[in-house]
């Protein structure tokens, strides 16, 4: 044992499994600290993967707290697939497909929780000017009257009331 305050007369085994008990408590700190967070809101939680490999796709949160996954390409081919995660759940399942093969495209959300999709390209260089909206309760996406005018790539969409009429006087809402 030491004699006074002098730490050069501590044993040598514990000089040396100090540091190590003191790394240890430290690690099992932050696991517990970082487990607690990992429960709250606005944390990452790894999920499996996509069911198909895709990028310049969208994801869209829906009003049930799914996420709908549409569009992008795969390499040589542009998606027209669309994919829901359920993060009750945690895993992917297929939807229905959207009309268009699109990426590069915008989904928002609407107010009456349907979702608007709209531009991108098919191919390289074809923009495409129809709309097409994914109703979640039926799981199927449709074509709208609903068109864009040379959005291209990366533009952003926002809720707005809208109401057309076509030439029968149907009227048609957003």
């Amino acid at each position: 044992y030491p004699k006074g305050n002098d730490l050069r007369n501590i044993p040598r085994w514990i000089n040396r499994l100090l540091p190590i008990l003191l790394t240890v408590a430290i690690v099992r700190l932050m696991r517990a600290v970082s487990d607690a967070h990992a429960q709250g809101p606005g944390e990452f939680k790894r999920t499996p993967s996509l069911l198909s490999t895709r990028s310049f796709h969208t994801a869209t949160t829906l009003a049930d707290a799914r996420v709908l996954v549409a569009g992008g390409t795969g390499g040589t081919f542009v998606h027209r697939s669309a994919e829901i995660y359920d993060p009750a759940t945690g895993d992917f399942t297929d939807t229905g497909e959207m009309a268009q093969f699109r990426f590069g495209h915008t989904a928002t959300l609407m107010n009456d929780g349907r979702v608007l999709v709209t531009g991108g390209l098919r191919h390289q260089d074809r923009f495409i000017a129809e709309a097409e909206i994914y109703d979640p309760s039926t799981g199927e996406f449709a074509m709208t009257a609903f068109s864009v005018v040379s959005q291209g790539l990366s533009h952003v969409n926002t809720a707005a009331k809208w109401q057309s009429s076509d030439r029968r006087g149907t009227k048609q809402s957003l």
